[in-house]
C-alpha cells in the first residue's frame, strides 16, 4: 500500500510473514479488507482516513519494536526532510508560540507567546 502509486518491480510477498502480518494489521486498523490491501494500491483510492493510517503506523511501531520517521517534505534537490523524528534537535527559528489547554468545568487557557517587535 502506498500513499502515491509507484512503479516498481513485482514480488511475491507471500514467503515473507512480514507481509502478511503487516497487512493483517494494517487491515485491522482501518476497517479495510484484506483482500483489497494490494502492492499497487492506493491510500487514496483505499479511502483511508488520517487517524486510521497514524493508528496502523503506531500499532506497526509497536508489533515490530520499531520506529518509523516522518518524512514531511522534500528539498528541492528532492532529499527527504525529516520532521517530528523522536530524540532528534531540528534547529528552527520560532517568532511564535502558541499553547492552549481545555479542560472540564471551565477551566480553559490560551497563552501565546512572541517576540517584540
Amino acid at each position: 500500500m502506498t500513499a502515491h502509486k509507484v512503479d516498481s518491480p513485482s514480488t511475491d510477498s507471500s514467503s515473507d510473514s512480514r507481509s502478511g502480518e503487516t497487512l493483517d494489521i494494517i487491515a485491522r486498523e482501518t476497517g479495510i479488507d484484506r483482500s483489497l490491501l494490494l502492492p499497487d494500491a492506493t491510500i487514496e483510492a483505499l479511502g483511508v482516513a488520517s487517524l486510521d493510517l497514524t493508528l496502523a503506523l503506531f500499532e506497526l511501531e509497536k508489533h515490530f519494536d520499531i520506529e518509523i520517521p516522518v518524512v514531511a517534505e522534500r528539498a528541492s534537490d528532492g532529499t527527504p526532510q525529516r520532521r517530528g523524528v523522536p530524540n532528534t534537535a531540528r534547529r528552527a527559528t520560532i517568532s511564535a508560540a502558541l499553547s492552549n489547554s481545555f479542560a472540564f468545568g471551565g477551566l480553559n487557557a490560551v497563552l501565546a507567546f512572541g517576540t517584540a517587535a
